[in-house]
């Protein structure tokens, strides 16, 4: 398999922030801690565990401007780290303004150049 580097798309950035996550399907909302952030989606720390392939709605505050943006989200991975579940969630319809706003703020963190989510 390829290291996860040289499947990445996007440049990421540590992005240490809190999230909503709710399921498309409705129930009630779980909170999330963000890790790293880049205009592909984000990794998360979560409280519950939630399967590849799942649709969550994901509510956050963008770096710069703090303007909180929810949008669908794919869980792309999920696994047990650290005796916590973590997640990788693509971005679905982000919106324009939001993903040039990540992009900058990966830029001025110094985002690696091969890695995001």
């Amino acid at each position: 398999a390829a290291p996860p580097q040289s499947r990445r798309v996007h440049p990421r950035a540590p992005y240490a922030a809190l999230a909503t996550l709710q399921r498309e399907r409705g129930g009630g909302a779980s909170d999330a801690r963000i890790e790293d952030l880049s205009e592909g989606g984000v990794l998360l720390v979560t409280r519950e565990t939630y399967a590849a392939g799942e649709t969550l709605r994901v509510r956050f505050g963008l770096p710069i401007s703090g303007r909180v943006l929810a949008v669908p989200a794919l869980v792309r991975w999920s696994r047990v780290a650290r005796g916590a579940p973590v997640i990788g969630l693509e971005f679905r319809e982000l919106p324009d303004a939001a993903r040039t706003e990540i992009c900058q703020y990966v830029t001025l963190m110094g985002g690696d150049k091969a890695s995001g989510s």
